[in-house]
């Protein structure tokens, strides 16, 4: 009687006890008579190593299966030698006891995937394996490695008992794997698609593994993991299971573009062959989950190498940045009719089939809107006819300064369309807008530079009223005032003192203040600190208020210190008169820098488009800087 189990998580079956004695007293006896035997310390049977190939004949880059079995004893793991020619990959062992005539024997498995890196006939070595302290090995093994193209003999793989095998034969083959570059020769940033395609025939185990490494000299494009297919399709008149997945690159540098081949390894389900001289019903093999077995095969695709041109010079256009592929490009508004003082998110799109991660757009210059950009944003998908088309979305936020019709020119892009040859343009529609009036009927926004004429201010009271004067104020006396007493006689000298002091107090003001530039430079920074206190305030009911806050102190501590209206004022408008009044360059760059990403973040699309925090900090230690600089 021979039974057996496997460990390793997988768990054992019980054997069926009819019915009508599965409550005998002789066969409850008998079993626990069996299992007191088979518990009881036995000596092992003798200690052996053996070594086994699923097949001593391979194509280069098929991996064969090395069986390491070791019965009696406790193994340690077998020790590798150098190997040549070989690239191996530990798989997983396997455990089984077996009872025959009452002596127990113990078996451990190791599996190792062995792939053939030359044709020939391959040598693997002797392989130590210490048991219970004693060294043993494993015989030598040799392997017949082909090329591609040479033919197989028909002889049985070693240790075949003669169950169907796979074919890895030419115009039959179970498993077929390709590689397809397109397009093959290329120009410098144009986009290469590299498609792998794994054809199958037979079962398949568990996932396909493939193993690629980045092209040298290019930059991967990483968003296209979408374009993974799975398909039937028919060659040389075979049905076959496609996986295909496919890369996007593009090339940085001009010459010839090695490609590395891909290592694939397809998990092949074949039938079990059986060890040990014991043939098991089908029946059992079926039901017990022993009749197949998962076979690693391994291929390896060909070297490629893609010729890489340079972008012409000749008749290459001024505002050229680089664009190699085919584009096309759109404007639309989210709101085109609006009020003085809104604002309309404005969205231009460029689309294509190509490398937009570096693609800049000209800003807006129009005196009648000031325009806020938003961080673009890139997609990569595949469309309807499954090509790798790139997306970019330029957003930014419009604020019209004036009312009425107010129409933006288009945006145009050059590009080099490698199909033609030829460099070509692109451009969006014009956008329009209509503008109304303010509520209060304003056709232009206070501080506008369309403005002519005097500088509107807004005018801010803060404190507390004049009380009235009050007249015919009723005094009554108990007694006479007698006008020579000395109480009297200074009483009588203090009001005009009174008098004299606040001429003279009034003369100091209006020296001091009557120069209305001086008053707000002097205010300025004062103004600034009581703003941020508010932005302090607003931060805790949401970002928005407080980068309004924050606009308002840095605007109009720029404004008041500059002599100007700060409430129209725009980032290089800041950076030109700082520079103008002596400020370092840099910190004029950090003061335009640092209002332009309050006001991006004041009209991002959908909310504040960064944390107010930060820039509360920020704007604080600026202004810090800027009112030792300007004095």
């Amino acid at each position: 009687m021979v039974a057996r189990s496997r460990r390793n998580g997988k768990r054992g079956f019980p054997v069926p006890v009819p019915a009508q004695a599965a409550g005998s007293p002789i066969v409850t006896a008998g079993l626990l008579v069996f299992l007191l035997i088979a518990a009881a310390p036995r000596k092992s049977a003798a200690q052996n190593v053996t070594a086994e190939l699923d097949r001593s004949e391979t194509v280069l880059g098929s991996p064969v299966t090395l069986t390491i079995r070791v019965e009696g004893g406790t193994p340690g793991s077998p020790q590798l030698p150098p190997l040549d020619g070989w690239k191996v990959r530990y798989i997983g062992q396997e455990s089984s006891f077996s009872v025959v005539n009452m002596a127990v024997t113990r078996s451990v498995a190791f599996n190792y995937l062995f792939t053939p890196l030359k044709t020939g006939s391959l040598k693997i070595p002797p392989i130590p394996v210490t048991v219970d302290g004693r060294r043993l090995e494993t015989p030598a093994l040799l392997v017949r490695v082909l090329g591609a193209n040479q033919p197989r003999s028909t002889a049985p793989a070693q240790g075949d008992t003669g169950a169907s095998r796979a074919s890895d034969s030419a115009g039959g083959d179970d498993v077929i794997v390709e590689i397809e570059l397109d397009p093959p020769i290329a120009y410098v940033g144009q986009m290469i698609r590299q498609t792998l395609r794994i054809y199958t025939a037979v079962p398949v185990g568990d996932s396909i593994q493939v193993g690629r490494t980045k092209i040298p000299g290019t930059v991967e494009e990483e968003d296209v993991a979408a374009s993974q297919r799975r398909y039937t399709a028919t060659r040389n008149g075979r049905s076959y299971r496609v996986e295909e997945v496919s890369w996007v690159f593009y090339p940085v540098t001009v010459g010839s573009l090695v490609i590395p081949p891909i290592d694939v390894t397809v998990p092949v389900v074949t039938r079990s062959r059986h060890r040990r001289g014991y043939r098991i019903d089908p029946f059992f093999d079926d039901f017990f989950g022993r009749g197949t077995r998962v076979e690693p095969r391994g291929y390896r695709t060909e070297q490629r190498t893609i010729v890489v041109r340079p972008v012409p010079e000749d008749g290459r256009p001024p505002g050229y940045s680089g664009l190699v592929g085919r584009y096309t490009i759109s404007s639309t508004l989210s709101e085109p009719e609006l009020a003085l003082g809104d604002s309309t998110t404005m969205t231009i799109t460029v689309r294509g089939e190509g490398n937009l991660r570096n693609l800049v757009l000209p800003s807006v210059d129009d005196k009648r809107v000031k325009v806020y950009e938003d961080s673009p944003e890139v997609s990569v998908h595949l469309d309807e006819k499954g090509r790798v088309i790139s997306e970019k979305a330029f957003k930014h936020a419009i604020v019209p300064q004036v009312s009425g019709k107010i129409e933006l020119p288009p945006t145009t892009i050059v590009f080099f369309n490698p199909d033609a040859g030829r460099f070509e343009t692109a451009s969006s529609a014009p956008v329009r807008l209509r503008v109304s009036p303010g509520p209060n009927g304003e056709s232009t926004l206070p501080g506008s530079t369309m403005v002519q004429g005097a500088i509107k201010k807004a005018i801010e009271v803060t404190g507390e009223d004049i009380l009235p004067i009050h007249a015919a104020t009723k005094l009554s006396a108990r007694r006479s005032l007698i006008i020579t007493s000395p109480g009297v006689l200074v009483a009588l000298g203090i009001v005009p003192g009174l008098f004299l002091v606040s001429l003279w107090i009034s003369s100091v003001r209006r020296k001091r203040y009557g120069d209305e530039a001086l008053r707000r430079r002097r205010t300025a920074m004062r103004n600034a600190r009581t703003r941020l206190k508010q932005a302090r305030v607003a931060a805790k009911t949401g970002d928005r208020q407080t980068l309004e806050a924050l606009s308002k102190a840095l605007r109009g501590y720029l404004g008041d210190k500059l002599g100007i209206e700060g409430g129209a004022l725009i980032a290089r408008e800041a950076r030109d008169l700082l520079s103008a009044r002596g400020v370092d360059e840099t910190l004029a760059q950090e003061a335009g820098a640092l209002l332009d990403e309050i006001e991006r973040a004041r009209y991002a699309p959908g909310g504040a488009g960064a944390e107010a925090g930060p820039l509360l900090t920020r704007t604080r230690r600026l202004l810090g800087r800027l009112e030792k600089a300007l004095g």
